[in-house]
């Protein structure tokens, strides 16, 4: 299943691909991005160190200094800054997409603060509003209610709640005669609006209420 839009690209490695040429002194240390060739005469710089047999992740100061960047005096946010400036960490991925690209899957961002765009959102409204309805304002049934309400949501209901958001997303993708788009208002307009359609006509933009 697609989770959604990140091109695949080759999988990073877990830790930042930072190298350094062995036989290089600390001053002209040589750091490679995590998708370049390393070369011959370079080692991975290691993210934890060894301690008691267990994994310790190394500190900013730490990593800095192995990288001959760190500066005597430096503020904790200067060193953060400069840390996160280098290619190799950059282009490193969280863990998360790691994975999911791993698994031959892409990854979607949604934008911020537009629930209506992500269905699990749509889902949860659907199992609060049945455990609203049930409630008997006691946390020990509620704790018993949580499943009751997930199970209560039919595959009926959960194509719908796809479909909405399926329209929600092509509202966002119309553009007007002069390429302007609907806001959040005017978009929830157009999915109630044309809710048996299979698309958001270019018509919609001469059939919008003049307080939206």
């Amino acid at each position: 299943p697609t989770l959604a839009a990140v091109a695949p690209t080759p999988t990073p490695n877990p830790a930042p691909a930072a190298v350094a040429a062995t036989a290089a002194p600390r001053s002209s240390l040589v750091f490679s991005p995590s998708l370049t060739p390393l070369p011959h005469n370079a080692q991975h710089q290691a993210m934890q160190r060894v301690v008691d047999g267990q994994p310790v992740q190394k500190g900013i100061r730490t990593i800095l200094q192995e990288r001959g960047l760190w500066v005597a005096g430096m503020k904790l946010d200067a060193a953060r800054s400069l840390l996160a400036q280098q290619p190799d960490f950059k282009q490193q991925q969280e863990w998360v997409v790691e994975e999911i690209t791993k698994a031959g899957h892409h990854v979607l961002y949604l934008p911020k603060f537009h629930c209506e765009l992500n269905y699990i959102e749509h889902l949860w409204c659907a199992a609060k509003a049945y455990a609203r309805r049930k409630c008997t304002y006691s946390f020990a049934a509620l704790k018993d209610m949580v499943p009751e309400a997930l199970n209560s949501v039919s595959l009926a209901t959960f194509r719908r709640l796809h479909r909405r958001c399926e329209r929600y997303i092509h509202a966002y993708s119309v553009r007007g005669a002069n390429n302007e788009s609907l806001t959040f208002k005017q978009a929830r307009f157009a999915v109630k609006k044309y809710s048996s359609h299979r698309k958001i006509p270019l018509s919609v933009f001469s059939e919008l209420p003049q307080d939206l």
